[in-house]
């Protein structure tokens, strides 16, 4: 389970969201 969640539609690790998208 990653450790944090995807707000977008692409789930690519080169395309993460902002520190702010994070959830942890």
């Amino acid at each position: 389970m990653p450790k944090f969640e995807y707000k977008g539609d692409f789930e690519e690790p080169s395309k993460v969201p902002q520190p702010h998208e994070f959830t942890m």
